[in-house]
């Protein structure tokens, strides 16, 4: 009669120790966000940051795009201007850089804003 119980005992534990694995690991915690696993807490940063990762690549991919076609065509027009086409390139490749310091820094302070971190933007 005790065999029968300890073997009881242990088939609950187990059974909820391999729940609590579920919950938090997933179906593989060996790995986070498996293809075709079950996610478990642990995996849910890790599938949220790849699905904004790859929104962002193609967003950013866009922008990336742009700015090339813009600069491939200034850069013909500066071609004209013979001796003075490095300076006419260096001041665009200035005035690009000062943008986007610029806009990472304000992109920034609106993330510190949203997850209200004090200090940052007084």
């Amino acid at each position: 009669m005790l065999t029968t119980f300890l073997e009881v005992v242990f088939g609950v534990v187990s059974q909820l120790v391999d729940i609590v694995l579920l919950l938090f690991g997933g179906s593989e915690p060996g790995r986070f966000n498996a293809p075709g696993e079950t996610l478990g807490l642990a995996d849910v940063p890790v599938a949220v940051a790849q699905a904004l990762g790859g929104a962002g690549a193609s967003f950013g991919t866009t922008i990336l795009d742009a700015i090339r076609g813009l600069n491939a065509a200034v850069f013909e027009a500066a071609g004209v201007l013979g001796p003075f086409t490095p300076v006419v390139v260096a001041a665009v490749v200035i005035t690009e850089v000062v943008v986007a310091i610029v806009v990472l820094r304000r992109i920034v302070y609106i993330v510190a804003d949203l997850l209200q971190l004090g200090g940052l933007t007084e």
